[in-house]
C-alpha cells in the first residue's frame, strides 16, 4: 500500500533556520517577563592616548523575571526554572531584586532572582554595598543550615 508522507522535510518549502541563537529570539519576544536593554558603563580598557578610544561603552543586558507566587523560581541570568517555588521560604536561597525601570515599555515591575549578590553585580554592571552582601550571605547560610 502506498502512503503519502505529508510531514517529510523534503517537501517543506520555507527556509529552515538552524542557528540556535535565532531560534530563541521568537520565544523571548513572546515571554512577557523577558527584558533586554543597553546600558552605558565605564570602559575598563580606556586609553587616553588613543584618540579613537572612548571612556564609556555600551553593554546589552538580558533579564528573565519570575512569574507569580506558586510558580518555579526562574534564574534572571539564563531563564532556567529552578525546583524552588516563588513565594515560599525557598526564596531565601536567592538574591532577589525588583526592577521597576520600565525597560521595554513594561508597566509592572520585574521580579528577578540571582544566585548571589555578586552574580547580580556582574550581570547588571552595578555595585552593591558590602553590608548588603554580608547580610544576604548571613541570611542564606542560616536558611541552608535549617
Amino acid at each position: 500500500m502506498n502512503e503519502d508522507d505529508r510531514f517529510n522535510p523534503a517537501y517543506y518549502t520555507e527556509n529552515i533556520d538552524t542557528d540556535p541563537t535565532d531560534a530563541e529570539k521568537p520565544i523571548q519576544k513572546v515571554d512577557n517577563n523577558f527584558v533586554k536593554y543597553r546600558k552605558e558603563i565605564p570602559n575598563p580598557n580606556y586609553d587616553e592616548s588613543n584618540p579613537r578610544d572612548k571612556p564609556t561603552k555600551f553593554v546589552t543586558i538580558e533579564l528573565y523575571g519570575s512569574y507569580c507566587t506558586g510558580t518555579h523560581i526562574r534564574s534572571a541570568v539564563n531563564g532556567f526554572r529552578t525546583p524552588h517555588i516563588f513565594g515560599s521560604s525557598d526564596e531565601y536561597l536567592y538574591f532577589s531584586v525588583i526592577d521597576a525601570n520600565g525597560y521595554g515599555g513594561r508597566k509592572d515591575p520585574l521580579i528577578l532572582f540571582f544566585d548571589s549578590p555578586e552574580q547580580y553585580e556582574k550581570h547588571c554592571h552595578v555595585t552593591l554595598s558590602p553590608i548588603t552582601k554580608h547580610n544576604w550571605h548571613q541570611q542564606a547560610s542560616t536558611y541552608r543550615s535549617q
